[in-house]
């Protein structure tokens, strides 16, 4: 319940802000907006002085590639030089075969060098300027040779040269010296080798100013390209410094708007940081305020808790002894509210508790406070009664009564009706006499005091009963230690049949009390009872009890007796929920198995006896708290062999209805219908309808509390002939019992 007010709680606050996170996020998104801008402009920036950096790489790239051109051109040059030069050596050599072989093979060589380095220069250009290649140009025919060669070659100096495209002057250069090189081969290939010499001036005349005319060539290409490099500068370096403009024009506008951008991000992030802290201090308040209230309140009811009226109830008698003024303190407990949690679920028990304080706070008047302490404890503070103490005695009397009779009207839960009442106790307080731990424990007392008096009434304090309580908290404290110091003991009265020949016995607890003595069972039952010790006690019944039936049979005097033992309502709602293949499931009184069951069929496999020679007696009153309950155990504990027997039968109300579904073999008729049976009609009229139905239902009966012959005759007369009572023996130590077993054997010998 405090998780679920804390939720409550914290969802309140969330609804209070809710306008305010709007705008939160709101703001977030702008400045995650503008944050976005920031990061585009220098990512903008970044682009920028990347295309710079390429530009200028591609600037020094060409420039490159052109300084290599002019090389390459410069190269060619000098060795076309060479080449014409070794053209004349050849011829001049020609006399001389060796030699003659030798400058022919230079001459190769070099012809083959300059028109390979032409021919490289030439296809880089054209890939670099992606220029088609013209179609190839066409070889000159070996016929007329002399004469078609010298018009070819004045047809290339004649072509304007300047006016065609660099590359295409590679082409002509390669195609002059195509027709030299013929020309040579031609001339040295038809006329014989001793006329070289003369040949060589042929040769000369037929290609004059051709050699001339290619070496200026080449020097005006080299030229050109010069002009080329020069002008590559002068542009790459024209337009890096307007790309340097540009781009610092661009640098500073970005810049400028991401000052901006940054500038106004930050007053955004002041105001949401300001913002937040006010935020956090008003939901510090509130959570300082829901944890005071989780703190000081009862999470269930809502009411004051424990630590929070303490404070109160301080105050108020510190008010009184500073005024002089009287006050009252009530201390409320319902009643069987225990019962209903355990056999209807926790759910319906905090229903009651929410409208039981609903019902207390109509009761009382402005000034009061009203507290839980915890479970089904309540407290009410009656502050400033008026007048003496007569009057306030009265008041407070009168505010009691009202609310024992709200708190004993009918409660609608959620699927069941419930029927309960409270017991009040109150205690006065005037001129701060008292402080408030003793209070409450005189208010504590007087509601046990209301308790005793038959409950959902109400009782003021008195020192007697504190007396009586206090008695009764000092014998709870040797109770602990009974079991442990082994002081209880099994007391046996016999059952005779309609001859007194023993049939069985009643197993009764005694405590041997180290300072009070013999203490029968209801001096100190209730007690075990309401502090769950009556489950070891219990244990401890049933063990001692199957113990003492194994020993039983090894005599023939007692080994077809029967051993009855008392089990407490308690015993029976101590319970674990279990399905058929044994896990645990929710409460269903159909499915209900009492951890009592299985410490049953543990003595009885642990001591080996015949299960039907233990007998288990359940109260009337027991049953009838949850007649479903009751007959789901009975049902499993019949299962295991053992017989049962109703005590004190007639006291309830049981209907027959539910009373022919309990696997009962005995009902047990009470003492008190026995008592005047001889003298009292009424008496012998109930118990004959007992018998009567007992018969009807083929279920033994038997009378208990027989305390003389005429008793007993009457009980004859009407069918009864199953007995237990002082007549045949009263309870007795286990030595004295069998002595009394072996005197009804003998008299019925």
């Amino acid at each position: 319940m405090a998780i679920m007010k804390l939720r409550r709680s914290i969802k309140a606050i969330n609804s209070f802000f809710s306008l305010a996170q709007r705008k939160r996020y709101l703001l977030l998104a702008v400045i995650a907006l503008l944050s976005i801008f920031t990061i585009l402009g220098l990512v903008n920036i970044i682009q920028q002085v990347g295309k710079l950096g390429q530009a200028e790489q591609d600037y020094n790239s060409q420039l490159l590639w052109q300084r290599e051109q002019s090389d390459d051109l410069a190269a060619i040059q000098i060795e076309f030089k060479n080449q014409v030069q070794e053209w004349k050596d050849v011829l001049l050599r020609g006399r001389d075969p060796v030699l003659y072989q030798q400058y022919w093979e230079q001459y190769e060589q070099s012809e083959r060098k300059v028109r390979k380095e032409l021919e490289e220069l030439r296809d880089e250009l054209l890939a670099l300027e992606n220029i088609e290649r013209d179609q190839p140009i066409t070889q000159l025919s070996n016929s007329a040779f002399p004469l078609t060669s010298r018009e070819q070659l004045k047809k290339l100096q004649q072509r304007s040269l300047n006016e065609m495209h660099f590359v295409d002057r590679f082409n002509v250069l390669i195609e002059g010296h195509i027709q030299i090189g013929y020309i040579y081969r031609n001339f040295l290939a038809r006329y014989p080798l001793s006329k070289s010499v003369n040949n060589t001036f042929v040769i000369d005349q037929g290609v004059r100013g051709i050699d001339r005319w290619m070496s200026e060539q080449l020097a005006v290409l080299h030229r050109e390209s010069m002009d080329d490099q020069n002008k590559v500068i002068a542009d790459a370096i024209a337009r890096q410094q307007q790309d340097i403009h540009v781009l610092r024009l661009n640098i500073q506008r970005t810049s400028g708007a991401v000052i901006i951008i940054m500038l106004i991000n930050l007053g955004l992030i002041i105001e949401r940081l300001r913002r937040s802290e006010q935020e956090v201090e008003n939901i510090t308040k509130r959570s300082d305020a829901t944890i005071y209230e989780l703190a000081y309140s009862d999470a269930l009811t809502g009411l004051p808790n424990r630590r929070r009226f303490l404070d109160q109830l301080d105050h108020a008698i510190a008010l009184s002894r500073n005024l002089g003024s009287m006050g009252g303190l009530i201390f409320l407990d319902l009643d069987n509210f225990k019962t209903l949690n355990d056999t209807k679920g926790h759910a319906l028990g905090d229903q009651l508790l929410v409208e039981v304080g609903h019902r207390i706070k109509a009761c009382v008047r402005n000034s009061d406070v009203v507290a839980r302490l915890g479970g089904d404890e309540f407290v009410v503070l009656l502050d400033a009664l008026r007048g003496d103490a007569e009057s306030a005695n009265e008041m407070a009397g009168t505010i009691a009564e009202k609310i024992c009779v709200a708190l004993n009207q009918p409660y609608h839960l959620t699927s069941y009706t419930h029927h309960g009442g409270a017991s009040l106790g109150v205690a006065l307080f005037s001129r701060g006499d008292i402080d408030a731990e003793e209070l409450l424990k005189r208010a504590d007392t007087a509601m046990y005091q209301a308790k005793r008096a038959g409950r959902n009434t109400v009782r003021f304090y008195d020192q007697n009963t504190q007396n009586a309580l206090e008695a009764r908290s000092e014998l709870e404290h040797h109770l602990y230690a009974a079991l442990q110091d082994d002081q209880f003991e099994l007391y046996y009265q016999i059952q005779v049949d309609q001859h007194r020949k023993a049939i069985g016995a009643e197993a009764l607890l005694r405590w041997h009390h180290p300072e009070l003595g013999l203490l029968h069972p209801s001096q100190f039952i209730s007690l075990a009872e309401e502090s769950d010790l009556i489950l070891s006690i219990g244990n401890w019944v049933l063990n001692t009890a199957c113990a003492q039936i194994k020993r039983w049979e090894a005599s023939p005097l007692t080994r077809d007796l029967v051993l009855s033992i008392n089990v407490s309502a308690a015993q029976l709602r101590k319970s674990k929920h279990v399905t058929k293949n044994g896990r645990n499931i929710a409460s269903t009184a159909s499915l209900y198995r009492p951890d009592f069951i299985e410490h049953l069929q543990q003595a009885l496999n642990a001591s080996g006896i015949d299960p039907s020679r233990l007998k288990l007696e359940i109260t009337e009153s027991m049953a009838l708290l949850d007649m479903e309950h009751t007959i789901s155990v009975l049902q499993q504990l019949k299962a295991l062999g053992v017989s049962l027997s109703m005590d004190d039968f007639g006291t309830g109300h049981s209907s027959l209805t539910h009373l022919k579904r309990m696997p009962l073999d005995q009902i047990k008729i009470d003492q008190s219908f026995v008592k005047e049976i001889a003298t009292d009609e009424y008496d012998m009229a109930i118990v004959r309808s007992m018998i009567d139905m007992a018969a009807s239902m083929r279920i033994n009966i038997l009378a208990e509390g027989v305390e003389n012959e005429a008793q007993e005759q009457v009980l004859l007369s009407q069918g009864c002939l199953s007995f237990q009572g002082h007549l045949y023996g009263k309870p007795v130590i286990l030595v004295e019992f069998e002595q009394c077993v072996q005197r009804h054997t003998n008299n019925n010998a």
